[in-house]
């Protein structure tokens, strides 16, 4: 059958007492489809991008699918599970469900299922991390002695998520740019996230992720919510953006969510993607992080219409991002100042096209074998 991947959640604010009793809420975020670039979903496939898909909610039915959520709360409560779970399972063509792998913890990589379905309900990951923390301290007040201490500690750290909410218009808006149009595009989408995460949990930076896609002729950017973000893919997600919609399931797990989003979550974490110029970044931003590899990240084009703005950004500027994109114009340069270079020629597909034997001779002579 089709297997899947479900992250259960205790409600933080009803973790009081040690044991999960019927009155306190469970409950089971949109669970994850994987499917398999090959036979085995094994540890390549698992951890290596690009070897296996990740389709959230699992393609079912919506009667299957809250199925597979209701069997993943009751196992959660019948192993008497606190704060969070990974179950993993199985439906058959004929709708019975196993589960096969129940996990105390999960993997945490940025684009892991633990970080994957939060992001569904509004939760980024430093926002999720912060939801298990703290229903963590909750649900050890009773099981441990030093109960007081860990009051102490709930205490500090509802103050702080209530200091962090309340100063999110004093910090600085940096506009993340991910993804572009070169053949490097997922690579980068891999270096936006990983940036915007680590500025999430800043206390000083506010990351606005921005996914740009279409032409050296033409940069369309979108801003992007925090779901759209954690999908597979450069492609995924500008599928997502073409073709945005909520699912009903998902809507439900959002209202059902309400009381852990409303803590954590920024209002606009699952606003709807929205198409912006370069002149409309420089309204919502103080600052660009380019993490585009390849074009137009890499050769000056991208620094051009940021400058043309007057919007500061990380890196190298126009004239060297213009030079070093051309390799063979970047070693000509250094070998005409006295840098040592390997020996190199430019051969266009056009002169391969229209005389290979001319192309290879050429080769032999200049390069030779070695």
């Amino acid at each position: 059958g089709k297997e899947f991947s479900c992250i259960v959640l205790q409600n933080s604010d009803a973790s009081d007492s040690y044991r999960i009793d019927s009155n306190t809420k469970i409950i089971a975020l949109p669970p994850t489809e994987i499917r398999k670039g090959k036979e085995l979903f094994d540890y390549r496939s698992k951890y290596l991008p690009g070897l296996s898909r990740k389709i959230t909610p699992i393609d079912l039915p919506n009667d299957q699918i809250q199925a597979i959520r209701k069997e993943c709360e009751r196992l959660f409560t019948a192993l008497n599970f606190d704060v969070y779970a990974r179950i993993d399972g199985f439906i058959s063509k004929e709708g019975k469900i196993f589960l096969n792998d129940p996990n105390t913890t999960s993997g945490m990589m940025p684009s892991s299922f633990f970080f994957h379905q939060a992001a569904e309900i509004g939760l980024n990951p430093s926002q999720f991390l912060t939801c298990i923390i703290r229903t963590s301290l909750a649900q050890r007040i009773v099981g441990m002695h030093n109960k007081e201490e860990i009051k102490k500690l709930l205490a500090i750290l509802d103050d702080a998520i209530a200091t962090d909410k309340n100063s999110v218009t004093d910090k600085t808006k940096v506009a993340v740019i991910l993804g572009g149009y070169s053949s490097e595009r997922h690579i980068s989408v891999e270096s936006g996230r990983n940036i915007y995460e680590k500025l999430a949990s800043s206390t000083k930076y506010e990351p606005i992720p921005i996914f740009l896609t279409g032409s050296a002729q033409e940069h369309l950017m979108y801003q992007i919510p925090i779901n759209i973000l954690l999908k597979d893919n450069a492609d995924d997600i500008k599928d997502k953006i073409d073709h945005y919609q909520i699912h009903d399931v998902i809507s439900q797990i959002i209202k059902d969510s309400t009381a852990i989003t409303s803590k954590y979550a920024k209002a606009d974490n699952l606003a709807k993607p929205k198409q912006i110029s370069y002149d409309e970044l420089g309204l919502i931003a103080d600052v660009v992080f380019i993490a585009l590899h390849g074009r137009p990240g890499e050769d000056g084009a991208i620094q051009e219409n940021l400058e043309r703005i007057g919007l500061p950004y990380n890196g190298s500027g126009i004239e060297s991002s213009q030079i070093t994109i051309d390799k063979y114009k970047t070693n000509e340069i250094l070998k005409h100042h006295g840098f040592l270079i390997a020996d190199h020629l430019l051969i266009t597909e056009q002169d391969w096209n229209a005389d290979k034997n001319t192309v290879l001779n050429k080769l032999k002579e200049k390069i030779k074998y070695p």
